[in-house]
């Protein structure tokens, strides 16, 4: 009966350490919200425009455009990895869920554009396929990221506008005075990247495991208690 116990602590422990990993895999924002930089591919101009138009566009909308860069989504599918970023962050007003989220994953040589729910209103999955293929895939392909990402976000930023009737003019990287600009922390972010490795080495084992080879391997020890 105690070894039976055990298997069945052994398997919540195991469980509880999974899902500890997956959650801290997602990295927090940046200071600045906005954008985020882990994979160091944007350049100061392109966080500037990203930040100054979205600071006016949230003030009159509500809406957010947020960019993130990271090397690789692990285990996580680009898609899979923008989304719960996105719910994470809580892009966008809470009642209109009108939020962006453009999501780089440099290494993986991928991209995705989550929307929030209320954000369909403005822009159709067909229009963000269309928006991506046309502004952003020619510059990533050839990795000039920064250029493909001003590029898309203006296009998003006046369609947003446009549907929301906010007289607000797109305030491009020439515009803006970057001197005015705080200095942004150049290893923010970089610490929340990556997992965490709170607890022993043991946890991150656990927690960089996949979860059906996790119950493989409670489950196996379950079977190995109860016939002794």
């Amino acid at each position: 009966m105690k070894r039976l116990a055990l298997c069945f602590v052994t398997i919540a422990l195991a469980l509880i350490l999974c899902a500890a990993g997956f959650s801290e895999a997602l990295p927090a924002p940046s200071t600045d919200f906005y954008y985020y930089d882990a994979a160091n591919v944007l350049d100061y101009e392109t966080e500037a425009v990203i930040y100054f138009n979205n600071v006016e566009l949230q003030k009159l909308t509500g809406a957010q455009i947020v960019v993130a860069a990271v090397d690789t989504t692990g285990a996580l599918s680009c898609r899979e990895y923008a989304g719960q970023l996105f719910n994470r962050w809580g892009i966008g007003d809470k009642d209109k869920n009108n939020g962006y989220l453009l999501l780089l994953a440099i290494g993986d040589d991928d991209y995705y554009l989550a929307m929030g729910s209320g954000a369909d209103v403005i822009t159709s999955e067909e229009l963000l396929s269309e928006l991506l293929y046309t502004y952003l895939e020619p510059d990533f392909a050839a990795k000039n990221y920064s250029a493909g990402v001003q590029k898309l976000f203006e296009q998003l930023f006046k369609t947003v506008c446009a549907y929301s009737g906010a007289e607000l003019g797109y305030t491009g990287p020439d515009e803006i005075e970057i001197s005015s600009l705080p200095e942004p922390d150049p290893h923010a972010g970089e610490n929340a990247a990556a997992p965490a490795q709170a607890g022993s080495d043991l946890t991150g084992f656990f927690a960089r495991l996949p979860l059906l080879t996790l119950l493989q391997l409670v489950f196996g020890i379950l079977f190995f208690e109860v016939i002794q």
